[in-house]
This record gives C-alpha cells, structure tokens and sequence, in this order.
C-alpha cells in the first residue's frame, strides 16, 4: 500500500495515521495522485488487474493489491478504500480486536 501510494501520488505528500475507534486500530495510507477509475474499484483486488486508466507504468504487475488483500485476509485485518479521479486513494485497514486472533487463518 505503501509504495503504490508513492508511486502514483506524483511528488506529493503521503499521509499515514492510525487511530482506535470502538476498540479496534485502524491505519490509513492516504495519496493525492492519479485515483481509482469506479470502474476499476470492484476489481482492484483481483490477481493481475492493472487499471484500465491511461497510465505510463508499464511495470505494474497486478500482483501487490492481490497480495496485500491475501495477507490481510489471513491476519483477519479487513481492507477498505475510497478514491476519486485527479484526487487521491485512501486505504484503511482494520485490525482485529484481540480476542479476534484466535480466528487467524494460515496464509
């Protein structure tokens, strides 16, 4: 999440903040580049999707949103994200209250 919000925020700042909220830690990456085409939202997770927005990174792979949503997934932490064109993508994970852990799955 990291380094897709450097790559594709354009030389402008990256935030990142953790909050509680009703007994449960949430951490947020949030960008002001480029952003997510709502067509492309429903898919973004899926292995080997590259946005079908015009971009000049012939490098992308489609892999790290995939692997980063199967990691979380085995850690219990949930993945949500909010993100508009020319504004910016804010993704926020959401880990699991501790008695949670229990449930944890093996990657």
């Amino acid at each position: 999440l990291l380094t897709n919000a450097v790559k594709y925020s354009e030389e402008s700042d990256v935030m990142i903040r953790s909050y509680e909220q009703h007994g449960q830690v949430y951490i947020e990456v949030k960008d002001s580049g480029r952003g997510i085409s709502p067509q492309d939202m429903p898919r973004i997770f899926d292995k080997g999707f590259t946005s079908t927005t015009q971009h000049e990174d012939s490098r992308a792979t489609g892999m790290g949103l995939y692997l980063a949503k199967k990691a979380a997934h085995a850690l219990s932490i949930h993945i949500g994200v909010q993100s508009a064109l020319s504004e910016g993508t804010t993704f926020t994970l959401a880990f699991p209250k501790s008695n949670d852990f229990v449930d944890m799955k093996s990657m």
